[in-house]
């Protein structure tokens, strides 16, 4: 039988010390008819709606964040990871990987996340932007 040596960490942090997630949210009753709409007629969802059910933001917003990242439009960075997977940067794999929208990690709980360096790259692009 296999018994654990010390404390169970994940991340390098022990467990008895990582927060309690918080309850899972309810989905607004738009984004809730939004799926009964995907499921019985799924032909008339829109791109919006379907942006919508799966949480990313509207298409100029992804391209306008996929261009302060890694300098292409969402569109150009899908068609340069199927013609030249073995050519993608780190940005441009986390992006295919996890979309333009990846939920911030908390860096006061995973301090050593690669995501925090893309979710912070992807901030200070935006607030840039903002200032201009």
């Amino acid at each position: 039988m296999f018994q654990p040596v010390g404390e169970l960490k994940m991340w390098g942090i022990p467990l008895s010390q990582l927060p309690e997630p918080p309850p899972p949210e309810r989905p607004s009753q738009e984004i809730l008819s939004l799926h009964v709409k995907a499921v019985k007629h799924p032909e008339s969802l829109t791109d919006g709606d379907r942006r919508r059910i799966l949480d990313r933001l509207p298409a100029g917003e992804e391209d306008q964040v996929c261009r302060n990242i890694c300098g292409l439009s969402w569109e150009e960075l899908v068609q340069k990871a199927i013609s030249q997977p073995d050519d993608l940067t780190d940005d441009e794999a986390r992006l295919v990987a996890h979309g333009v929208n990846y939920p911030p990690i908390r860096k006061d709980v995973f301090p050593h996340d690669d995501y925090s360096y893309l979710t912070w790259k992807r901030y200070q692009t935006e607030d840039e932007h903002e200032r201009r």
